[in-house]
């Protein structure tokens, strides 16, 4: 559900998951901990080993905050033990290097939760934000959708596992439970919006007449082909995974080009501005199509999807639910913050607080694009999730947004992923999906 990338499939984690090590805890399972005098987290190491040095960080800060050095257990396993007195509420990186000789030696990181709940969420969030979103979304909605749908194929049986499996990155049956349907039609889609451009999609529906629950599909960042959602469609879904950037959804990737520049003197100049609006103009786009309930409409993504999911919600009430995963975009103040302790080598002990803000053009441009300023306006139910070792959406931003919401919500931590889909979560979100759609 939530990865959607044309490419094969390959099993590989992402990184910074590491070959060497791996960590687990006895209890919490989900390293969220929220009382007792020490945190342990057990590291596991898949080779002989003489000793460990860790390092705890600040969430994205490299300059440590404690230290520390430990021997082995039998079995290369290692047992860390950070005292908790005086330890602040946040996500913390436990990085650690593994000494096999005097010349080999492995790194790898984890990331933890002490008492996230009573971490302070700063606001950097503009005067007129609400105001430049409505104004926006009245302007898109003068647009005419002028819809264009034209059918190219029906897919049968295992040619859904070999379409999965060749082209978007998933093994042939991510989730036999929920494949509802074995004939599927996959459509080429496109239609007005922004500045006389269009937008391209793959639409894919169950064979027959529905109607069936929409299911928007947002796309991870970048240019490039899109896949056809083949795989919701057999859940039972009516399914359209869009080309943000008014680009075909079928080109040879090379004959993409390159990731347009940013132009932060305004927030209607920045690409995202139209990846936005693109978005929000496909719901209508959805609902339009043959096959599709308009009543149980939702939407789903990872990383620039999951960002995305936060958005189209937040701005269209359409949207009955949606399932942000590994969500990007969140929480910028806080993420400038890290970089200037990283470029200042210090660690951030103290935290980040609103004293540390210091507006500039670009700051307040991003304002309007931070999803933590978003959350508040969804109503609907949110169904997330976050890798908590991922570098691209730290945790401390996914929860961020998710502590911002005021809807029905819930969150799935990840101990140990990255910037990764989990088959387990998008099991999950299938069904939680069913549930919220009232699907039969």
């Amino acid at each position: 559900m939530t990865s959607n990338v044309a490419v094969p499939y390959n099993p590989d984690p992402s990184p910074p998951r590491s070959h060497d090590v791996t960590f687990y805890t006895e209890r919490p399972s989900d390293f969220l901990f929220d009382s007792g005098d020490e945190i342990v987290i057990i590291c596991q190491s898949w080779r002989r080993c003489l000793d460990l040095d860790w390092a705890l960080c600040r969430n994205m800060v490299r300059t440590p905050v404690r230290t520390g050095h430990v021997a082995p257990l039998p079995g290369n396993c290692y047992r860390i033990a950070i005292p908790t007195a005086g330890l602040l509420p946040g996500f913390y990186d436990l990085r650690v290097k593994v000494r096999y000789s005097d010349s080999d030696t492995g790194e790898g990181v984890t990331t933890f939760g002490w008492r996230i709940n009573e971490e302070p969420i700063v606001e950097y969030k503009p005067d007129d934000f609400e105001a430049f979103w409505a104004q926006a979304v009245a302007d898109l909605h003068q647009i005419p959708l002028d819809l264009q749908v034209e059918l190219q194929r029906t897919l049968e049986g295992p040619e859904i596992g070999k379409y999965n499996y060749e082209h978007a990155a998933l093994p042939e049956h991510p989730d036999p439970v929920g494949e509802r349907y074995n004939r599927v039609e996959v459509y080429k889609v496109d239609f007005a919006s922004c500045d006389g451009k269009r937008v391209y999609a793959w639409f894919t529906k169950p064979v027959g007449e529905g109607p069936f629950p929409g299911l928007l599909v947002l796309p991870g960042a970048g240019t490039g082909p899109r896949p056809a959602p083949v795989e919701h469609a057999a859940q039972g879904f009516a399914a359209m995974d869009i080309q943000v950037h008014n680009q075909p959804v079928d080109l040879e990737r090379s004959a993409y080009p390159p990731y347009p520049a940013e132009d932060l003197s305004a927030p209607e100049k920045m690409v995202h501005y139209y990846v936005y609006l693109n978005a929000l103009q496909a719901v209508s786009a959805l609902a339009a199509c043959p096959g599709v309930d308009a009543e149980r409409l939702a939407c789903a993504g990872g990383s620039q999807g999951g960002r995305l999911s936060i958005v189209v919600p937040a701005l269209d009430r359409r949207i009955k639910a949606t399932v942000p995963a590994i969500a990007h975009y969140a929480y910028l103040p806080w993420l400038h913050w890290t970089e200037r302790m990283n470029k200042q080598k210090k660690s951030g002990a103290a935290g980040f607080a609103p004293r540390a803000l210091r507006p500039t053009q670009t700051t307040v441009t991003e304002s309007y694009f931070d999803i933590v300023n978003f959350a508040p306006l969804v109503r609907c139910p949110v169904l997330m999730n976050a890798g908590l070792i991922d570098p691209v959406s730290p945790a401390t931003g996914v929860f961020a947004t998710y502590r911002s919401l005021t809807c029905p919500k819930e969150i799935v931590p990840m101990p140990t992923c990255g910037h990764d889909i989990s088959f387990a979560f998008d099991r999950h979100a299938f069904r939680w999906l069913e549930e919220k759609l009232e699907v039969k």
